[in-house]
Order: structure tokens, then C-alpha cells, then sequence
């Protein structure tokens, strides 16, 4: 673990990171050299993927944050959804696949984790231009903080993502409530971005309850969706007990990392979403659009 002179020195050389340029400069060789042999994978297989347009689904595509150099590739995706779906909000899409009535056509709806400020300044605006009604699921103890004064919640930071994450700035509660007026939905991301998976049943209820409670007193609105950090189920979270307590909770929903299309009748509480990152060609979405669809 890296001591606390070490977290400062760190972050001295890391700042916070605003083009992906910049974060692509930060990884380590092996794991750019991963990165593009991955890509070249996902090109390849694309080749013979096709996105289902006879079965009706909704797909949710889970962003983390938009650079400022990745606006251009951002408006590019959505644009690229477009034609093969319509957008809906996340409470559309909850009330869509507990109907019993068919979901009636392809759909998507874009989420965003962790509760970046590059999401209110680079991806909203393009959001609204298309409009878009999108989820910012928030981690409610690094709202409205500053690295740069707060080395305890740097030391927080690493522990949680790993010492190699380059650092985004954080939304305050002030842009929350800025997001909330521009028509978006805010959920929540837990307390501390913890794996549940490691936490006792009262510490899971904690996380799920006081992000709850402390989004409700902030932001003067119902807090009815829950995504968890991580995101993938019996690995980074107990499936069975947290849909439990979110559900006891008042929780509508619980929005996971899986990937995958979600039908008509699926589990409100296990809802799949696709990971991406705005710089992304068009074909990785046409092939994780395919799979599972």
C-alpha cells in the first residue's frame, strides 16, 4: 500500500487529466500494447457482427466520463445508436421492461458512473442536443471534493481504483443539482465505491441507504435507481442480498456491469449495461451491441 507522501507525489506528477491523450500517455506500455491488441480483436470479430433488429431489447450504454477530446467521438456514438434505436430515460426503460405489454422497439439508455465533472461540462451538452435524458450515478462521498487539498480522500481514491487510475475531477453538489435541472436523472453509485462483496450485510445496507438518504437531502428529489460499483454479480456484489436490501430500501432498480441486451420482463433489480469509452471507433459498439442480442 502507498503511504501518504506517496499518494502526494503521485498525484503532484498525475494532476487531473482532461484529454485522453493525456491518459493514454499515463498506462504503462504493456498496457497499451494490451489495449491495441485488444482493438484489433474487437475490429476483427466486429466484421461478423450483426445487431439484432427483429427481437425487441434495450441496451444501456455505461459510460464513466467524456473528455475534452473525446466530444467529437461522444456526439459520433450516439449518432451511431441512432440508427439502430430511440433513446429513453432510465425510468422509461424500468417501466418498459416490467410491462407486461411488449417493450415495442429497440432502445437505449445512456448511464454514467462515478460522478465525474466532465460528464456536466463535455457530454450533457451534446446530450441535450440530441435530446437525451441521461443517469449520472454519483459516489456521494467524493462529491464536491478536491484531491489537491484532501489527501486522505486521495488515499481513499487508490485504494478503491488502484494506484495507476489517472484522476477526473468530481462533480459538486452544486452540478448535481445543475444536471437535475438540465433534465438528467441522478442515482446512486454507493458511499465509497466499495465491492460490496467484501462487506458485511450491515456495512452493504450503509452504502446502499446513506447514498440513498444523502441524495434525497441534497438534491430535494427521489433517489430511485442504484447502480453498483464494479458491477459484476457474486463477484463485486452479492446478487441476492443487495436486490434485498435495495429493494427493502425503495430502490426501483439495480444497474449492473454485465454486459448484454435486457428484455421485456427482466428483473428491474439486474439490469445488464454495455461498457464504453467515447473514443471508441464505431465498430467496438457494433460488436458489443451484438453480442447477447
Amino acid at each position: 500500500m502507498i503511504n501518504q507522501i506517496d499518494f502526494k507525489r503521485t498525484f503532484d506528477k498525475q494532476m487531473v487529466v482532461k484529454n485522453y491523450a493525456e491518459y493514454w500517455k499515463k498506462l504503462s506500455w504493456k498496457t497499451r500494447l494490451w489495449t491495441m491488441a485488444r482493438n484489433t480483436s474487437i475490429f476483427f470479430l466486429s466484421l461478423k457482427g450483426r445487431i439484432n433488429e427483429k427481437r425487441e431489447w434495450i441496451r444501456f450504454p455505461l459510460y464513466h466520463g467524456v473528455f475534452d477530446d473525446e466530444r467529437i467521438g461522444f456526439d459520433r456514438q450516439l449518432r451511431f445508436m441512432k440508427k439502430f434505436g430511440d433513446f429513453i430515460s432510465l425510468n422509461d426503460a424500468v417501466d418498459l421492461l416490467i410491462n407486461k405489454n411488449r417493450i415495442g422497439g429497440h432502445y437505449f439508455c445512456i448511464n454514467f458512473d462515478d460522478g465525474y465533472k466532465n460528464v456536466l461540462t463535455n457530454a450533457i451538452p451534446i446530450l441535450i442536443d440530441h435530446s437525451i435524458t441521461a443517469s449520472i450515478f454519483i459516489t456521494t462521498d467524493f462529491i464536491g471534493s478536491d484531491f489537491s487539498v484532501d489527501n486522505n480522500l486521495l488515499s481513499r481514491y487508490y485504494t478503491t481504483f488502484g494506484p495507476c487510475v489517472a484522476l477526473g475531477e468530481f462533480l459538486s453538489w452544486d452540478d448535481c443539482q445543475n444536471i437535475i435541472e438540465l433534465g438528467m436523472i441522478i442515482g446512486s453509485h454507493s458511499c465509497g465505491h466499495l465491492n460490496l462483496m467484501q462487506l458485511s450485510m450491515e456495512s452493504i445496507e450503509y452504502q446502499l441507504k446513506k447514498s440513498k438518504e444523502e441524495i434525497e437531502k441534497r438534491l430535494s428529489i427521489s433517489c430511485r435507481h442504484f447502480a453498483c460499483p464494479y458491477g459484476i454479480p457474486n463477484l463485486h456484489f452479492p446478487k441476492e442480498l443487495v436486490t434485498s436490501i435495495a429493494q427493502k430500501i425503495g430502490y426501483s432498480s439495480l444497474l449492473t456491469g454485465e454486459r448484454g441486451a435486457n428484455y421485456q420482463g427482466q428483473d428491474p433489480y439486474y439490469i445488464r449495461r454495455d461498457t464504453l469509452q467515447a473514443f471508441q471507433a464505431n465498430y467496438h459498439l457494433r460488436y458489443f451491441f451484438s453480442q447477447n442480442s
